[in-house]
């Protein structure tokens, strides 16, 4: 999987590309997740359009960094998961844990809604 991070108006934006399974791209997740908790970066975003798969891993991760980032006082929020991938979130009944967004504009505007978030 590949993993790159973009940052706009302050909210970290990690865009995911390939399969996010079991030893592939979970870890990368996790480990990216908490480099911007650690660094106070808990505005994020994270856009799924490029994910192909996912498997309960990759489901138990993306629900364990919201977790992680939800316990620093933020909020994660998700973008464009492909039909696929939203099948598997909602069968999984993961998805309704999960802000979801079609484009990035909407996902970055929701944070200045965000209660107690500046």
């Amino acid at each position: 999987m590949r993993l790159d991070l973009k940052q706009r108006s302050g909210i970290a934006i990690l865009v995911l590309a390939g399969r996010l399974v079991d030893g592939q791209g979970e870890r990368q997740l996790r480990e990216a997740v908490e480099v911007l908790v650690e660094s106070g970066r808990v505005r994020v975003v994270v856009d799924l359009s490029g994910v192909r798969v996912i498997d309960s891993a990759g489901l138990g991760q993306l629900v364990a960094c919201a977790r992680r980032v939800g316990a620093a006082g933020g909020s994660l929020k998700v973008l464009h998961p492909q039909e696929r991938v939203t099948r598997v979130m909602d069968v999984a009944k993961v998805l309704p844990r999960f802000e979801v967004f079609e484009t990035e504009d909407e996902a970055v505007a929701s944070f200045s809604d965000s209660a107690g978030i500046p």
